[in-house]
């Protein structure tokens, strides 16, 4: 259950490419649509909208547009509206300000004829309005005055007079698009038809469509609308049928290649051709009788297009041309599911035609494709790509189907290279979802789906809602709430717990399949039925029981009741929670829905309720989600645990903590009662999270009892329970269309290929069988059935070391034409028949063939280590037939390892694993020199890029294998360490002197295998190997192409410029004579530094301004706003101060507004920068400075002030010059700054700003001096 609010949001500013408000909710930024009619509005100041909170926590925000369309329109008003698409059971409707309505398809209204109709508002819902009908407007009637069987017998008896004809030449297609529909009717009639009988059947066609078009039975009996829809129909399809008859012909000749080469070649060098729908239909028509034909041409189609600007084809016709022909590209190999899943070449092919085609489409005044479905499937191929985060454009696939919006990816339309494209898709996605979708529905006979944005389900149709049960555990954490919703329990042990085996599950599933599918399915009609224990449930609190910590609790599970306990010292969180009560539960004086299972069940039929393992769950879910590298948290210490290195704490969010000291700090320095922050948060033990102490807060005293309210908040979502606003969401949702359900199922199929938990994947694909069945899809759920049983067997040899050979053999008897088509299960099959070989005698010649075969690389390698497996053990070498095991478990992404083996995460953009420098990937042969160069584009990748870390020695999935076998070729002896200095050797000759600064190698010292890191940061200038420049793409390094060669180096230059390294120097201490001398100048204002965070390369500031900036400061003034500069060379304007550490936070006073900054580096320089200009700046985002130098000193100066600079020369004498601030250039932020002189200098000792009636000495002295010496 949802809770709903109605807010009002501060509009910032509007994302005109994506047609978007940008708003601000509680101090977070968020994005929504606008509705048509905004985008010719100025911004307004707030906006209406509607804060959606899931009963996972997750937060959603939307424009309130029922409180928008109430504004227009009230109940039975009669509005004007235009029929957008016919959906299901209804007409989509659309008004002229953008608003949508629902029309029920009580009457037959053809769009081609009528496309406005004029409705009543019957009841405003959410997001559209539902509508009654008027009048249809804009003719006579609203459907053709002749029936289908007046325009059947109008045609004649002929056997291409279908249903299909007549519903093609009657129906409600666009005319822009009606040749489409046209192609697509001669496409089915054309099916096991010769180019001769087609060519006969075209002819009799097009002469019948003459005649019938000149006759007297047709046209006279038409109203004024019919006829001129028809003489335009009649009319195209004739003019089709006569370029099918030629490009019959064309492909009789053998010339269709040569003709369309040509069309394309025309169309490359001018962007035109003459009489371009010709042209373009005689291409279709070649297409479409040849589908062979576009697949060897589509990569010269996809030249053509690149070969001009975007605008020249986004004219009319060739906008509309291209699409189409794109588009049957699209739809013919979307259909080979297998194919677009396991061919590299097609799933490149497709993402760049569908790139090409969203790009050119963005502004077509009609989609003859499905938006939302070509962005789904875009995506999808995109997390198959091995980019950065798949995850993420998975998750994008998913919303594109139930969120429909414009495709507005930034894309260079030019790019062939589908693996760049797929990496820049990825990397503009979002980790969080802005906006929520209306609830949707489909069903068939037995079973129903329903998808929202927190979950999608299957459960019976006719479900009985009183006796629910979730088989599937929320605890799995399977991927967007995937769960199934039954009225009958499975038995007592397959109830509640988390299955820890593929065995449990396929168990479980046999079950629901049951359930769901069954002819007598059974429907439990208990009102009150039990709870067992590790069942999960929803409790409320609602009582305290007198002088304890334990709570009554009350069971609210829809179909279920009960009551039961709470002990909150023991089953909720491990520390005392002060003084609560029931209001600790309760939000807004309403009782929290808390989620919690069942500990145990008493005599009485009470239960005993803990939600301590949820509530770890959830603690890491806002590790995971909210807390980043920078992220701080505010906790209270507890007593020192005796023998623990760290001491254990509760947060302000009621999060137990367990605190490390700082560097230089002991457990000592953390005493009871302190109010502490700590950074650097990790995953700890036992529920709690990992922090190390940064700074004492004071300031931020809370209780625990108030800690502990926050975390009932938070776990439970703010959720309330609140039973007369609960409300079926199901009556009011939208039906899904078919092809929907088969484009999420292959969303989720792809989630599981990429799942590394086996047992995920397992249900996954079991949850992909169901929605094959709903969709009575035969060949996918054998498909399905097929990929389970190789998964099962998979899991036998990760259980037991071996496989059954015969059950092996079995599956592919059974289904032998399925495996012939599936790349996916041919490669399955083949990887169990080489493990099922492990410990055979019989099979050394089938292993050896299978490893000297190299079409499949993965198979090959595989086959070549189960051969190396059997000769080792049968030579009684069972410690390196252990070894070989590993690594086949490995190789087929098995976790369970038959040692305890380090896991170093997972590969990513900052991480790569190498198993090896001596065997290229997929090879068992020696290959130093190969594998060498490979490693050193990797390494070379990284330097071009954020840096990152390579290990050498662990597998694909993230275990230490060891480099045992590398240390045994000649070239090392055995030694680590002639294989570091090898590897060192080969970076300075791969990637020279200056790149070898930014590589650093050492052994893993924590395990005994030898496991060698390479520490890479980034470079500030661009490195290549040989001369091929490489960059990090996703999770590999990627070959820099020439075309993007200039494009490449102008963004490493542009990052070197915000981004150079620099060595971290203390600044010496000013002179204490200097230091005197000006002390007694200071006014009487000044103040003392706030007591900052613990940053130790502190950025010096003027110790004569006031630079207060609490009112509790000596001295404090009134601030206007506050300059900080970060520790990553960054700097932010904020209103006031937020409290965070920083390098420096400078106070800005309001008569210093107009005034400057002076910013000094470790070499003298000063950079004098515009304070109007600053303060211009947006509040709270970080921007980039000058990162050539380190920063030494930087204060709010005016033109009545002179900056003070101390220098030492050569000879370690100290000097001071002071120089006026007129007398710098007016810089920027990311400027270097100037040298007040033009001598040479070896430091810096002294910075300040003084004003000019008070500098002690001579002011402005000349250039050619370094400044008035100091005596010793």
């Amino acid at each position: 259950m949802n809770n709903y609010k109605n807010i009002k949001a501060k509009v910032l500013r509007i994302d005109e490419e994506e047609h978007k408000f940008v708003i601000e909710v509680e101090n977070r930024i968020y994005k929504v649509g606008q509705i048509d009619f905004q985008r010719r509005q100025p911004a307004p100041k707030t906006l209406d909208c509607l804060m959606i909170t899931t009963h996972l926590g997750k937060v959603f925000i939307s424009q309130n547009i029922e409180h928008l369309m109430r504004k227009h329109y009230k109940e039975n008003d009669e509005v004007d509206f235009k029929i957008k698409m016919t959906l299901g059971d209804f007409y989509h409707l659309e008004d002229e300000y953008g608003f949508t309505a629902m029309l029920k398809r009580d009457t037959i209204i053809n769009a081609a004829l009528t496309p406005r109709v004029r409705c009543r508002v019957m009841k405003f819902r959410q997001k559209y309005m539902e509508v009654q009908l008027v009048e249809v407007l804009g003719a006579d009637k609203s459907e053709f005055s002749l029936s289908d069987k007046d325009f059947r017998e109008i045609i004649g008896d002929k056997n291409w007079n279908t249903p299909e004809f007549r519903n093609l030449m009657l129906g409600d297609t666009p005319s822009d698009i009606f040749d489409l529909e046209c192609h697509r009717w001669i496409a089915g009639i054309s099916n096991h038809l010769s180019q001769d009988e087609l060519q006969t059947l075209l002819l009799q066609i097009h002469s019948q469509c003459i005649e019938t078009l000149q006759g007297e039975y047709l046209l006279p009996r038409c109203k004024e609308a019919e006829r001129m829809l028809l003489e335009q129909r009649f009319t195209d399809i004739i003019e089709l049928i006569s370029y099918y008859i030629q490009a019959i012909r064309i492909l009789r000749e053998g010339k269709a290649e040569h003709t369309i080469s040509q069309i394309l070649s025309t169309l490359s060098t001018c962007a035109y051709i003459y009489h371009p729908r010709k042209q373009f239909c005689i291409m279709q028509c070649i297409f479409m009788l040849d589908f062979s034909i576009m697949e060897k041409l589509i990569t010269s189609i996809l030249t053509t297009l690149r070969s001009q600007q975007v605008y020249l084809w986004n004219r009319k016709p060739f906008q509309m041309q291209w699409l189409k022909l794109l588009q049957s590209y699209v739809e013919n190999i979307y259909h080979q599911t297998d194919r677009l899943s396991s061919d590299a070449t097609t799933k490149e092919t497709m993402i760049q035609v569908l790139t090409i085609e969203l790009i050119l489409g963005r502004h077509a005044s009609h989609k003859i494709y499905d938006n939302s479905l070509n962005q789904a499937l875009l995506y999808r191929l995109v997390s198959l790509m091995n980019v950065s985060d798949p995850n993420k454009t998975l998750q994008k696939a998913f919303l594109s189907l139930f969120t429909p919006t414009e495709f507005n990816a930034a894309l260079p339309f030019n790019s062939d290279d589908a693996f760049v494209l797929a990496n820049m898709l990825c990397s503009q996605q979002d980790n969080e979802t802005v906006e929520s979708f209306e609830p949707a529905k489909y069903e068939n006979e037995t079973t129903l789906l329903t998808v929202n944005e927190q979950a999608i389900t299957i459960q019976p149709k006719d479900l009985d809602k009183e006796n629910v049960y979730m088989p599937l555990s929320s605890r799995m954490g399977l991927w967007h709430g995937l769960s199934i919703r039954l009225d009958e329990k499975p038995p007592v042990k397959l109830r509640g717990k988390v299955g820890t085996t593929i065995e449990h599950y396929k168990e479980l599933w046999e079950y629901i399949n049951h359930s769901l599918f069954s002819q007598k399915r059974k429907s439990s009609k208990k009102q009150n039925r039990k709870l067992y224990i590790d069942d999960e449930t929803t409790i409320i609190v609602t009582k305290q029981l007198a002088g304890q910590l334990l709570f009554e609790c009350k069971v609210v599970e829809e179909g279920c009741e009960g009551v039961g306990t709470l002990d909150v010292l023991n089953d909720v969180v491990p520390f005392f929670p002060g003084d609560i009560n029931t209001q600790s539960f309760e939000y807004q004086g309403m009782p929290l829905l808390l989620h919690a299972y069942v500990k145990e069940v008493n005599n009485d039929g009470s239960y005993v309720f803990a939600m301590r393992d949820m509530i770890s769950e959830y603690a890491d879910d806002v590790r995971v989600n909210d807390l980043f590298y920078n992220s701080r948290l505010t906790c209270l210490l507890f007593n020192q645990v005796s023998d623990l290195p760290r001491v254990p704490a509760v947060s302000s969010e009621g999060f137990s903590v367990s605190v490390c000291p700082a560097p230089g700090m002991t457990l000592d320095d953390l005493k009871k009662g302190m109010v502490i922050e700590v950074d650097n948060i990790t995953e700890g033990t036992n529920g709690y999270l990992n922090g190390t102490f940064l700074r004492e807060s004071p300031e931020s005293r809370f209780s625990l009892a108030d800690a502990f309210h926050q975390l009932m908040l938070g776990y439970a979502a703010h959720e309330v329970y609140n039973p007369k606003n609960e409300k079926d969401e199901l009556a009011n949702a939208m039906p899904i269309e078919k092809v929907y359900v088969s484009e999420m199922m292959s969303i989720i199929d792809a989630k599981a290929t990429l799942e590394e938990d086996k047992i995920k994947a397992y249900n996954y694909l079991n949850f992909c069988r169901l929605l094959a069945i709903m969709l009575d899809s035969k060949e996918r759920t054998s498909y399905y059935d097929s990929r389970l049983t190789l998964l099962e067997v998979l899991n036998d040899f990760a259980t037991l070391d071996k496989v059954d050979i015969n059950k092996i053999e079995h599956i592919a008897e059974k289904e032998p034409e399925l495996f012939e088509r599936n790349a996916i299960l041919r490669h399955d099959f083949m990887q169990l028949r080489i493990i099922g070989c492990l410990d055979s005698e019989e099979h050394y010649e089938d292993l050896y063939r299978w490893s000297c075969l190299t079409e499949d690389p993965h198979l090959q390698q595989l086959a070549s280590l189960v051969l190396s497996h059997n000769f080792v053990k049968k030579s009684g070498l069972l410690t390196q037939a252990g070894d070989i095991l590993d690594k086949i478990r490995a190789l087929l992404k098995l976790h369970k390892s038959s040692s305890n083996k380090k896991n170093y995460g997972k590969e990513d953009f900052h991480t790569e694993f190498k198993t090896s420098i001596i065997y290229p990937e997929n090879s068992m042969r020696v290959d130093v020199q190969a594998q060498t160069v490979k490693i050193m584009q990797e390494i070379c990748a990284f330097l071009n890029a954020e840096g990152g870390h390579l290990y050498l020695g662990v597998s694909d999935i993230g275990y230490e294998m060891g480099l045992e076998e590398d240390l045994k070729n000649p070239l090392f002896k055995g030694s680590r360490d002639k294989y570091e200095v090898y590897v060192n050797n080969q970076i300075i000759y791969y990637l020279g002197q200056e790149g070898a600064h930014y590589i650093h190698t050492h052994f893993d010292t924590d395990i005994s295998n030898a496991v060698l890191i390479i520490d890479i940061e980034p470079c500030p200038t661009p490195k290549a190997v040989g001369n091929v420049y490489y960059e990090r793409m996703g999770t590999s390094a990627r070959k820099v192409n020439e075309t993007y060669k200039d494009k490449f180096l102008a963004i490493r230059k542009q990052w070197a410029e915000e981004h150079i390294p620099h060595a971290v120097v203390t600044q010496e201490e000013m002179p204490t004579t200097l230091e005197n001398t000006l002390a007694t100048k200071e006014p009487k204002n000044s103040t003392k530094h706030v007591e900052s965070a613990p940053i130790t390369d502190h950025i010096q500031t003027s110790r004569l301004r006031n630079n207060a900036l609490h009112d509790y400061e000596e001295g404090y003034r009134p601030i206007t706003a506050v300059i900080c500069l970060m520790n990553t060379d960054e700097y932010k304007i904020l209103d006031e101060d937020d409290w965070q550490d920083y390098r420096l936070k400078l106070a800005v006073h309001e008569d210093e507004e107009e005034g400057w900054l002076i910013l000094v580096y470790e070499s003298g320089k000063v950079c004098k920068v515009s304070m109007v200009e600053l303060l211009q700046r947006e509040r709270g985002r970080a921007f980039k400075r000058y990162a050539g130098e380190k920063l030494i000193f930087a204060s709010v100066a005016s033109d009545k002030d002179s900056v003070c600079v101390g220098f030492i020369d050569g000879k370690t004498n100290h000097y001071v010059r002071f120089d006026d601030v007129d007398r710098f250039e007016h810089g920027k932020m990311q400027a270097e700054g100037t040298l007040p002189m033009d001598v040479p200098n070896a430091g810096v000792h002294y910075v300040e700003v003084i004003a000019q009636n008070q500098v002690p000495v001579n002011r402005n002295i000349g250039r050619k001096t370094i400044g008035c010496i100091l005596k010793p």
